[in-house]
């Protein structure tokens, strides 16, 4: 196995990132008020303006702890693999073949 191959090896993790996606989310500086719509009893349509700063902002418990857990699991795969990691592999894997092989050549 060469290095090149080696290092794709263990950088694709099993591809557990294959399905990762990132988000980019500009936010105003100064928030316009929330404009709701709704019909009343006669069937006409009535116009209610909402203050930006009276909207609750609410992420459900399960989204929260699913945003935890994959942050948690990308801080751990970010320590251990790193370009450190990725050498001290390719170092064992190394003397591991070369021990193989010099082993199973022995009478």
């Amino acid at each position: 196995m060469t290095d090149d191959a080696l290092a794709q090896f263990l950088s694709s993790g099993g591809n557990s990132y294959g399905k990762s996606a990132y988000v980019l989310v500009y936010e105003r500086r100064s928030k316009k008020n929330l404009v709701e719509y709704q019909k009343n009893e006669q069937g006409e349509e009535e116009v209610k303006e909402i203050s930006y700063s009276k909207v609750e902002k609410f992420v459900p418990e399960h989204i929260s702890e699913e945003v935890r857990k994959d942050n948690k699991r990308f801080q751990v795969d970010s320590c251990l693999f790193n370009e450190h990691f990725f050498n001290l592999m390719k170092h064992v894997f190394k003397i591991i073949g070369g021990d193989m092989v010099m082993t199973s050549h022995r009478y």
